[in-house]
């Protein structure tokens, strides 16, 4: 298992680098108010160091064999695949239709049965991501492409 650590724990590391490489094109803040890049440099500044220090963790851990897949690790892969599939279904069918869609379906697969529960939870969180991204921080959401 070390070795997948170490593996992706450098992996992290240079995804933190890219991360604060091109967080600082980003345009400057003025007034004293802080720009762009000032989170994304922050996070990866912090994925650089919470990877370093699993980095430094691994080296004092003893090699030992497991399964790869396993029966949590197919769950988890199989939900980074329906975040993927969010992702792209945004951009087609924009985030009204797209996020009650991935909230009711990652809710079904991680166990909720009841159906009131996955409806009114699916269309009341999207409402209330859309109206406060519209309305309190005036960012539009994507439309989609078929609509």
């Amino acid at each position: 298992m070390t070795t997948i650590s170490r593996i992706f724990s450098s992996a992290m590391i240079a995804l933190g680098l890219y991360v604060i490489l091109t967080a600082r094109t980003f345009p400057e803040g003025t007034g004293g108010v802080l720009g762009p890049g000032f989170f994304p440099i922050l996070l990866g500044i912090l994925l650089i160091g919470l990877s370093a220090l699993q980095l430094f963790n691994t080296r004092k851990e003893k090699a030992v064999a497991t399964a790869f897949l396993t029966e949590s690790t197919k769950r988890v892969l199989f939900a980074c695949l329906i975040i993927i599939g969010y992702m792209a279904g945004i951009a087609i069918l924009g985030f009204l239709i797209s996020t009650p869609l991935f909230l009711f379906g990652i809710m079904w697969f991680f166990s909720v049965r009841k159906w009131s529960t996955l409806l009114i939870s699916s269309i009341a969180t999207t409402a209330v991501l859309y109206f406060v991204f519209l309305k309190f921080l005036s960012v539009s959401l994507p439309a989609g492409i078929l609509f």
